[in-house]
């Protein structure tokens, strides 16, 4: 959903308005008072192009669960007071939750935003801070009036829902205007050209790394459960087995953790496994480096991941790599719809992607792979020749200098280290990032995201 100009921000506060904001009938708090004894949710999701509600209750409640949220959903209250509460919430959030407080995330946010200039993935989801400061309360009703229709609605159901609920929400929906496009039009990425950097400089006791490019290999494109697997290979997400959290993690001990995707994943701070309904029409792959001591360490850490990612893409994997983690992915994939709320939405995913559902269509792909397959996707869709990186760190200007002159960057150890690694890091030291000075930017964090 995209929002009009100047207007960054509208729908996610027109979601929270509904999800968290009263009805015409009842205030929020009221709702939120009834919905306790019974044990019930309610929340929403936004991103690019799929803004999400999810609710569970048990069956026992499901009326009178469906009589109060229905009413937020079709009959708002659109209150000044719960507007400005929301309102407030999420420029303080984008301040002192995002900017502020989680460098990582902030870094793979700028990342999205740096890669997609121009186009409609560029602006962070819940806005701009000047363009939500000034939005209305007419702006969000607007919004709901001419964005929430039925062609744009998807309803997903699971469990022991009665018969006569269902009718009543398939009624009651109908009630929406009916609206004409289904979902929208996304352009291809802006052409990436060359190796870029830009720097946000905060007060940071450490740096955070992220860098990245875009991809044509969506989940609908025949070589992505290829690509899929060879992305945990290399990293996957909160995993000691991954290929880059063995070299830069668990050998040299350097930071938390580093992981590589293919598929937006925010919030990977505070989750090990993908939120669903984040379907998107573009993707990049990307490489998150959890925070670094100084920034001598983030460029040798960057140059680490480069190197390795140059090797994968020279070298391949090996049969046994390839094989260790196909059986990996084959167990691990119905870990992903372990519950029904994750069973529905992946099944809501596949409808995006018009594929079949997400465990028989990856696991299907997974048992047919060969290990030529793999190497071949690796060769078509990873290169380092186009490359944006985002450092979030306290000196922007040391890291510019550094990236700029090519300055070495030397790993230094508490204890002895095997010859063959201490060899290998005098090469990392001086791996060439090759980021020309006028492509490199340093912006101060308070004009992110502004």
């Amino acid at each position: 959903m995209q929002p009009p100009k100047g207007k960054k921000g509208v729908a996610a506060l027109t979601a929270a308005m509904l999800a968290r904001g009263g009805s015409q009938s009842t205030s929020y708090k009221e709702i939120q008072k009834a919905l306790y004894p019974l044990a019930g949710s309610f929340g929403y999701q936004i991103d690019k192009e799929m803004l999400s509600f999810q609710g569970r209750i048990h069956k026992d409640n499901a009326e009178t669960w469906y009589a109060l949220i229905s009413e937020q959903l079709l009959n708002p209250g659109f209150r000044d007071d719960d507007f400005k509460r929301l309102k407030k919430e999420m420029i303080d959030g984008i301040k002192s939750g995002l900017k502020a407080s989680n460098d990582e995330e902030l870094g793979k946010e700028v990342l999205y935003s740096t890669l997609y200039k121009g186009h409609p993935y560029e602006s962070y989801n819940y806005g701009d801070i000047s363009d939500l400061e000034a939005l209305t309360l007419d702006d969000v009703k607007a919004f709901y009036n001419t964005e929430l229709t039925q062609s744009k609605l998807t309803l997903g159901l699971i469990g022991a829902v009665p018969n006569a609920l269902k009718a009543e929400m398939m009624s009651d929906l109908a009630t929406l205007p009916k609206g004409e496009q289904s979902r929208l039009s996304i352009p291809d990425a802006p052409e990436l050209k060359g190796h870029h950097a830009t720097i946000v400089e905060k007060s940071a006791q450490s740096t955070a790394v992220s860098f990245g490019f875009p991809i044509d290999t969506i989940r609908s494109s025949e070589d992505w459960t290829a690509l899929w697997l060879v992305r945990s290979y290399f990293g996957e997400h909160r995993s000691s087995n991954s290929y880059l959290y063995e070299r830069i993690r668990q050998t040299r001990g350097m930071n938390y953790g580093d992981y590589s995707y293919i598929e937006y994943f925010p919030r990977g701070m505070f989750q090990t496994k993908p939120d669903a309904n984040l379907g998107r029409s573009e993707q990049i792959f990307q490489i998150w480096l959890r925070p670094l001591r100084s920034n001598n360490d983030a460029h040798f850490a960057t140059r680490t991941a480069l190197f390795e990612l140059d090797r994968l893409i020279k070298n391949g994997m090996t049969e046994k790599d390839f094989e260790a983690t196909r059986n990996f992915l084959i167990n691990y994939v119905p870990q992903l719809v372990a519950s029904q709320n994750r069973q529905l939405g992946y099944a809501l995913d596949s409808e995006f992607y018009n594929t079949e559902s997400f465990v028989k269509y990856v696991t299907s792909k997974l048992e047919k792979l060969t290990l030529g397959d793999v190497n071949r996707v690796i060769k078509d869709n990873l290169q380092t020749d186009n490359v944006q990186y985002v450092f979030i760190t306290g000196d922007g200007e040391d890291m510019k200098k550094r990236l700029a002159s090519e300055q070495t960057s030397p790993m230094v150890y508490n204890t002895e280290k095997p010859a063959e690694l201490v060899a290998e890091d005098k090469i990392i030291a001086d791996y060439k990032l090759a980021i020309e000075a006028n492509n490199i930017e340093v912006v101060k964090v308070d004009s992110v995201f502004k």
